[in-house]
């Protein structure tokens, strides 16, 4: 079995449910991956609406090198100063882990819409249209993977 981690924000209920939908949706696709949900290790630094966020950033950079498959999304007029953390650190620590980026934001700005220096992600999905099916994107990034 093989384990992909979603580097992404976890902040908003939105980005939580989106986060959980995603991997839902791979999951069903293909049965052998296991999909792990930064809010799902993000609630163990969190007691009492406090957050340990040095234990978070601890944890988020364990993960970001440990799994065998990255996705990262990339949202938002620039994409999450901590999910490119992430990426950065993934891949300054092995090139050779994979990153698959996902940018469904039909915002552009610089190169198709990212930071040139998030092209170091192996593969880019771009599926930036009104298109809600999270099951077609899910069966992109199987692809991709």
């Amino acid at each position: 079995m093989k384990t992909v981690i979603v580097l992404g924000p976890l902040f908003t209920q939105a980005e939580r449910i989106w986060n959980r939908l995603l991997k839902q949706a791979i999951e069903k696709e293909r049965e052998e991956l296991k999909v792990v949900l930064p809010q799902d290790n993000a609630k163990k630094f969190i007691k009492n609406n406090k957050v340990n966020f040095k234990a978070l950033m601890e944890n988020c950079l364990v993960n970001a090198k440990s799994h065998d498959i990255a996705i990262a999304i990339l949202d938002g007029p620039d994409a999450d100063s901590g999910t490119c953390v992430e990426i950065g650190f993934r891949k300054g620590t092995n090139r050779k882990l994979k990153v698959i980026g996902v940018r469904t934001d039909f915002r552009a700005s610089e190169n198709e819409g990212l930071n040139a220096m998030l092209h170091i992600c192996d593969k880019i999905i771009y599926f930036p249209s009104f298109n809600e099916d999270v099951e077609k994107l899910a069966q992109e990034i199987i692809v991709a993977i």
